[in-house]
């Protein structure tokens, strides 16, 4: 509080003085007419409505109330004793007669000037005054303090009117404004240094300090000779000589300044630290540059300045506000772009104007300028400047980004690109991939990892990951009661993120075990936590800026949408696949009743005919009793192995179907076959031709399930065999220690990749023939499954309307 009251106690006290110097901005004089040197003379280049009846363009400046003046410098000078509307007496030479005329003075500054003036300095004044109360207790806010408020009165006491009353007034406020024009560019370097150097020591500026009480002691002392009791303008070149040195004291100091923050910028790793130092860079380059390379240089070197004073002071205010921005909050905004832009502009066109006016200077000292020539030397000179305009734009853009940007990205298209590539992701996987590839091209980092939630165990999963291989093929269990956080922020180690971010503080000792220095959590839509994007400390040291946090955090947050409808487009395919199913199984089992329901149909409908016919007819003979009885008695045998078959599927559908192994003689299963269906056979015209090998054929197994085999086989056989095809091979074989019986048909075939499929229940080949014969599906699938209970297997050859051959292995059993 007390160091508060100081600076507002010392801050009124300069307001004054500031408001003094508007006031003498409004009085200072100016001579009535624009003068310029010609050949160590001055001459009258345009007059006023004022001096129009005497004073004449052309005319010769001899003196000016009784003193020979011999610059304009010094005509300025001897006006400051005088106010505005004294008439002065002129001494002037016309042609060949030398005229004494009255002059009266006019005012220095117009109405707008003044306005400029005094708006630029309380500019200054205000916002060095606003970032001191703010911030008092911060060293570089203070010297940013005292630098703001002495270019403020540096601009408002700026050099003018003595005669004020009292005196010692309007001598006070000119040593004030020596004072003012010393001090900035020493303030400035002490800036620079606090700011870039939180161990900051006066003593390293203590040496500029004397020298700039030395320049005052001498511009002081120079100017008293000069002007007490009254101006003498033969001691006007020592003053002049003293100012001379104050502007090229200006120049050199602020370079200096400048040196210093381009080489605290160079030495910094901090991302935060240089985006502060190219707000002060901007500030210099529109708030300080224009004032040296407009004003101050071309007036130690010709005198005159390139623009005019309103104008560079227009633009000058940019430098405090850049430079307040730098101090309280530096990321309002991008000055990447700012930098990028126009300081390359604003450089670009201050070179091509310093090209031009040498170009223009050269021209003119190789050839006599006159009138006429003139006009072609300024034609000649733009044209040379515009072509090498984009050379040189091109060359100094590229040595801004290089200088100032050379760890930088730009984040806006980073955002833009990264986003979009999140969207056309298909899968977690290639999601997780994408997220690590780009993190790591954008800012690289000593680890990263992706980690899904996985439900319902709440355990993370890591996806994808550079560096995090200690946990590659861990799953961790994530306890959402236990977390210190509530993951709105990204959590992260204090000193591996820069300050003015929002984030959570990490467990130190957790974060360091796993090399972690950045997590960023990813939610769903309704605020769950479904993964987590984890990041290791950047491998140049940096902290992450406040770019590489809103860049994750825009990445976390579009991933774990992504990751939300990810899971959604899974179950609504889960659920689809479901419909699907139950639709199939619909389809199937309509199929199924449909199939089951003609193949019984067919058998009963065969035992009512003949029993019927047998009823109803008393005069049948013995002979034709016998042939409908045995009529109905293989239908009926037809009947019961359909019913079986249902039956037996039923029984492997519910894991309940089981087979009583026991030694039998395949030989013996074969024979008993052929005669079982010697009826169907017949009934359908079947020609068998059976070859059994000589020895019997030992093997464990179930009679009536191996015999059922058989049948199916031989039944489709029947079912799938052409009107004029109509013989089948059954054959028995003993190879490499194994029983074979082989089914063979000269039936319709099948393509080699239906094969797989035709011992899965209800397949049906997609074959308008094959349908038609009719069937439920449910043959092969029971052949499968007894030929697996026999610890044996089934093997196909088939050929498109060649037939096929069923191979059926069973292991040999020796007792």
């Amino acid at each position: 509080m007390r160091r508060t009251g100081i600076i507002i106690a010392l801050d009124l006290f300069l307001l004054i003085i500031c408001g003094l110097g508007v006031y003498r901005l409004a009085q200072k004089p100016a001579f009535p007419a624009e003068l310029d040197n010609k050949n160590g003379d001055i001459y009258v280049k345009n007059t006023s409505t004022q001096t129009r009846n005497s004073l004449k363009q052309g005319d010769t400046i001899l003196t000016i109330a009784g003193q020979h003046v011999h610059s304009e410098g010094e005509v300025e000078f001897l006006c400051n004793e005088h106010a505005i509307g004294t008439i002065v007496e002129v001494a002037i030479m016309r042609g060949d007669k030398i005229l004494l005329v009255g002059a009266p003075l006019i005012g220095s500054y117009s109405q707008g000037s003044i306005i400029v003036e005094t708006l630029a300095g309380f500019v200054f004044f205000c916002i060095g005054v606003f970032v001191a109360l703010r911030r008092n207790k911060d060293k570089a806010v203070i010297a940013f303090h005292n630098l703001c408020v002495t270019i403020a009165a540096l601009i408002l006491l700026t050099t003018g009117y003595y005669n004020i009353s009292p005196s010692w007034l309007g001598y006070g406020l000119e040593f004030l404004f020596f004072a003012s024009y010393i001090l900035v560019p020493v303030f400035f370097v002490r800036f620079m240094l606090v700011f870039s150097d939180s161990n900051f020591s006066r003593i390293r500026v203590l040496p500029i300090y004397f020298i700039a009480v030395l320049l005052f002691i001498w511009i002081g002392i120079t100017f008293a000779n000069a002007v007490i009791p009254s101006i003498h303008l033969e001691k006007y070149g020592p003053y002049n000589i003293a100012l001379t040195a104050v502007k090229i004291f200006f120049a050199v100091i602020f370079f200096a300044g400048l040196y210093i923050s381009y080489r605290s910028y160079r030495t910094s790793k901090e991302e935060f630290e240089q985006r502060k130092l190219r707000w002060i860079f901007f500030g210099i380059a529109f708030g300080v540059c224009d004032y040296i390379f407009l004003q101050l240089i071309p007036q130690i070197i010709t005198g005159k300045a390139l623009v005019s004073e309103e104008i560079v002071l227009s633009i000058s205010v940019i430098a405090p506000i850049s430079f307040a921005i730098a101090l309280v909050r530096y990321r309002i905004f991008d000055v990447n772009l700012l930098i990028k832009r126009t300081s390359a502009y604003a450089l670009v066109i201050g070179a091509m104007l310093l090209i031009y006016l040498a170009i223009v200077a050269g021209l003119s000292s190789l050839i006599h300028i006159s009138e006429s020539s003139s006009s072609v030397v300024n034609v000649v000179s733009a044209l040379m400047v515009a072509l090498l305009f984009g050379p040189l734009q091109r060359i100094i853009q590229r040595i801004i980004d290089e200088t100032f940007f050379r760890v930088s990205y730009n984040f806006h298209e980073a955002q833009q690109n990264i986003l979009e590539e999140i969207k056309f992701a298909n899968n977690k996987v290639a999601l997780a991939n994408l997220i690590i590839e780009r993190i790591q091209t954008i800012l690289p980092v000593k680890k990263v990892g992706f980690f899904v939630v996985e439900s319902p165990s709440d355990k993370l999963r890591l996806l994808s990951h550079q560096n995090f291989d200690i946990i590659e093929r861990r799953k961790i269990a994530l306890e959402k009661n236990a977390l210190k956080t509530g993951l709105d922020l990204p959590v992260a180690l204090q000193d591996k993120i820069e300050p003015g971010i929002n984030f959570e503080i990490a467990d130190e000792q957790v974060f360091s075990r796993w090399g972690m220095a950045l997590v960023l959590p990813m939610l769903s839509s309704n605020r769950s936590i479904i993964g987590f994007l984890v990041l290791g400390e950047k491998l140049s040291g940096a902290r992450f800026s406040m770019e590489d946090v809103s860049l994750l955090n825009s990445v976390s947050t579009q991933s774990g949408l992504a990751l939300e409808r990810f899971t959604v487009e899974f179950a609504l395919l889960l659920q689809q696949a479901e419909s699907e199913r139950l639709s199939e199984l619909n389809k199937l089992k309509s199929y199924f009743v449909s199939s089951v329901s003609h193949d019984l149909k067919t058998p009963l409908t065969s035992i009512r005919l003949f029993a019927e016919l047998m009823q109803n007819n008393e005069s049948l003979s013995s002979e034709k009793k016998n042939e409908y009885l045995s009529i109905i008695d293989g239908e009926a045998d037809r009947l019961s192995r359909l019913i079986t078959n249902v039956l037996d599927f039923a029984k492997i559908e519910k894991g309940t179907k089981d087979y009583r192994l026991e030694s039998i003689d395949l030989n013996d299963i074969v024979q008993n076959v052929i005669r079982l269906l010697d009826y169907q056979i017949q009934s359908n015209g079947f020609q068998i031709q059976t070859i059994l090998d000589s020895t019997p054929l030992p093997i464990r197994g179930e009679s009536d399930a191996i015999s059922d085999v058989l049948i199916n086989l031989i039944t489709n056989a029947m079912k799938y065999s052409p009107s004029d095809r109509k013989k089948i091979i059954l054959s028995t074989s003993l190879e490499n220690n194994q029983a074979i019986i082989r089914v063979e048909d000269e039936g319709y075939g099948m393509a080699a990749n239906e094969i797989e499929y035709i011992f899965e229940p209800f397949y049906r080949i997609n074959n308008s023939v094959m349908k038609s014969a009719g069937g439920a599906g449910l043959g092969l699938s029971l052949v499968k499954h007894a030929m697996d209970g026999h610890n044996g297997k089934v093997e196909v050859k088939s050929e498109i309307g060649k037939g096929s051959i069923f191979a059926l292995y069973f292991p040999i059993y020796l007792v």
